[in-house]
């Protein structure tokens, strides 16, 4: 469950990433290079999943092995009204990365 939550999150399936949330992978579970469902949806522009996780408790300043948050992959891929929208929820601009 915990490999295929990542896979859903960057084909923005979903259903299927809310059906593992709720069978209890955790929202702030990691991948090898420490990307969260939040991180991997933001780099893909998936917002109906960034939002699905934060509603189950993740971390939205959380950030990978390397700094980079959420906020980062939306502003650098060009997801500027997802950016604009996690900024309203409370993540943080300031957060450098490395």
């Amino acid at each position: 469950d915990v490999d295929n939550i990542f896979s859903f999150a960057r084909h923005n399936r979903v259903d299927d990433v809310e059906r593992l949330l709720l069978r209890g992978v955790p929202p702030n579970v990691r991948d090898v290079y420490g990307n969260t469902v939040t991180l991997v949806a933001a780099q893909n522009g998936h917002k109906r999943i960034v939002k699905g996780a934060l509603r189950r408790g993740a971390d939205i300043n959380a950030a990978n092995y390397r700094g980079n948050t959420a906020l980062h992959f939306c502003f650098s891929f060009g997801f500027d009204k997802l950016g604009d929208y996690m900024i309203s929820k409370g993540a943080d601009p300031g957060i450098r990365n490395n």
